[in-house]
């Protein structure tokens, strides 16, 4: 049973502007998806560059999407998710891979 509860979500504003919104969450081990747009309303909000999203698990961590359920990612796939779904240089980019590749970077987005 998955259920995903977007209408009960919410949204909050940071002092920097950031917006986190979290979207109620029941897939497996992942129980939230946060996004992150880390300008706001402000343009360009680019999927993949200041439009992102993390994965909240029952385990308390947070971490990119695995749909293995393999938490903590590992470095490699980190990186993989990042090639095939953040910054796809053609076709679909989803949002999601980024944020690992920021753990990756120690914090940076270095992309």
């Amino acid at each position: 049973n998955n259920t995903i509860n977007i209408i009960n979500s919410h949204s909050y504003i940071l002092s920097n502007g950031t917006s986190v919104r979290i979207l109620n969450l029941t897939q497996g081990k992942k129980i939230a998806n946060i996004m992150i747009d880390t300008n706001g309303h402000k343009g360009p909000n680019k999927l993949g560059r200041d439009l992102f999203f993390i994965a909240l698990y029952n385990t308390g961590q947070m971490d990119d999407y695995d749909y293995n359920d393999t938490i903590p990612i590992s470095e490699e796939r980190r990186e993989r998710l990042f090639q095939q779904s953040c910054m796809k240089k053609q076709g679909y980019v989803s949002g999601w891979g980024c944020f690992g590749k920021i753990l990756n970077d120690n914090w940076q987005m270095n992309y």
